[in-house]
């Protein structure tokens, strides 16, 4: 089977704390820059690299399910349900202001995930780390602190990053964890297609010399798409605009779970350096084994839809 680059979810304990943490000045290893060669990922020497990675999940984008919050107010409550970032910080400010918000924020996101958890990570074997992020972290005050601290502290361990907007203008779907529920206008309204491509611009013209941020993920299941058509023809639009940023970082695509074989080819449409991924949820397994069958049943698919495309392929979320 073509090479496959993992992501899995990594859940890390909780404990508050107050404030940032002072940083120790650490030089990065230096990491080749890689590109997609074919069906496969190469380092600059052309040798094919296997990415294998964790998702820092719940870092920077709360879903729920994953978190340890009470999400129904008791009985009599005036404050209303959590149910994703946008009604958990909204609840919060409700009840203890802007700035406390912004106290309980930093500090939850201090003790979720920490510069230890990057060891943790290196030293189970990964090479790479997923960070999920909302473009409301943009425009947050420091904002753009929470993804140079992930990069950098992946990048001192020599780990990857790929960049994944779980979260766009106007929200790609109407799932939770775009950052709000019910939602789903991107694919119905151009003003937040435009947004999304400046978004990605201002992401892309900031990262695109660190090697070690490997890929931008331009839309994290992007199953809000009326049609196929409509899915690929804003995702060519975010593709342009990186790419405008970004000549050489390399670029995921997700199906949404469309199929692959919907996808599009990337020679065709112009996709240079680009990447191609889907994710594969299994609730229903009881074993390893059901996983197992389940995966290798895709290898044949994936094979032939990748050397048809000659384009990598990149797992980016699974359970197991």
């Amino acid at each position: 089977m073509n090479p496959l680059i993992i992501a899995m979810a990594l859940l890390v304990a909780v404990a508050v704390e107050a404030a940032l943490p002072v940083e120790a000045a650490a030089p990065a290893p230096q990491l080749p820059r890689l590109h997609a060669q074919g069906t496969r990922i190469v380092d600059e020497a052309g040798r094919p690299v296997l990415l294998r990675g964790v998702n820092l999940g719940g870092w920077l984008v709360e879903e729920m399910w994953m978190m340890p919050f009470v999400t129904q107010p008791p009985d009599g409550s005036a404050f209303a349900p959590i149910r994703d970032h946008v009604t958990l910080w909204n609840v919060l400010k409700g009840r203890f202001g802007e700035a406390g918000a912004r106290r309980l924020r930093t500090g939850f996101r201090n003790a979720w995930l920490d510069e230890a958890d990057f060891d943790r990570i290196r030293e189970a074997g990964f090479n790479s780390v997923r960070l999920p992020f909302l473009y409301d972290l943009l425009d947050e005050p420091g904002g753009w602190t929470w993804l140079d601290r992930g990069i950098e502290w992946a990048a001192r361990r020599g780990l990857y990053t790929v960049l994944d907007l779980h979260g766009a203008p106007g929200r790609q779907s109407a799932d939770h964890h775009t950052g709000e529920q019910g939602v789903n206008r991107l694919f119905r309204d151009p003003g937040d297609v435009a947004e999304a491509e400046r978004v990605w611009a201002k992401v892309a013209r900031r990262y695109r010399d660190r090697f070690e941020v490997v890929a931008f993920d331009l839309l994290n299941e992007p199953m809000g798409a009326p049609n196929v058509s409509t899915l690929y023809t804003v995702q060519d639009r975010l593709f342009r605009a990186v790419r405008r940023a970004a000549p050489r970082t390399m670029i995921v695509v997700e199906e949404g779970y469309t199929g692959l074989e919907k996808m599009p080819f990337p020679a065709v449409t112009g996709w240079d350096n680009g990447v191609l991924s889907m994710h594969a949820y299994q609730f229903d397994a009881k074993a390893e084994s059901d996983h197992m069958a389940r995966y290798r049943s895709y290898e044949k698919g994936i094979d032939e839809g990748l050397a048809a495309r000659q384009t990598p392929f990149y797992l980016g979320e699974f359970n197991f």
